[in-house]
């Protein structure tokens, strides 16, 4: 799914998301995948030069008719260290990615010890980082 920034209003990344009411009315923090994106957003805003505020927001919305407020506002500081963390470890896997793709020497696996754990199925390197093993196996 292509990242689509929704609006930028005063200098702030935000994003929209829409839940059914069952899972609205449980909501009592945002999705972690959703904190990722904005902290993306921001990342990436500024980057190409734009001055944007250091705090983005997720928006929820309920798709349902409710007699209370439908919307539910996460404010978020993207420079708290827990998402820098996360943000930062992404972009050295990304990096790593890009510098097989470049000279075929594949990064240390500090992450995966398996290619049946969640986040090797999902990397694009999986059969290839693996294979290798497989071969040095033998």
């Amino acid at each position: 799914m292509p990242i689509e920034i929704k609006s930028i209003k005063k200098g702030s990344p935000e994003d929209e998301k829409r839940k059914d009411q069952k899972s609205f009315v449980g909501l009592t923090t945002p999705s972690a995948s959703y904190v990722k994106q904005v902290c993306r957003y921001t990342y990436l805003l500024k980057r190409k030069g734009f001055k944007v505020s250091d705090y983005g927001k997720i928006i929820y919305a309920c798709k349902e008719y409710m007699f209370k407020t439908p919307y539910k506002e996460f404010t978020i500081d993207t420079t708290e260290p827990r998402h820098l963390l996360s943000f930062n470890e992404e972009v050295t896997q990304l990096t790593d990615f890009n510098k097989y793709r470049e000279t075929g020497e594949l990064p240390p696996r500090v992450i995966c010890s398996s290619m049946l754990m969640k986040f090797a199925k999902d990397c694009p390197a999986c059969n290839t980082c693996f294979k290798e093993d497989s071969i040095n196996d033998v």
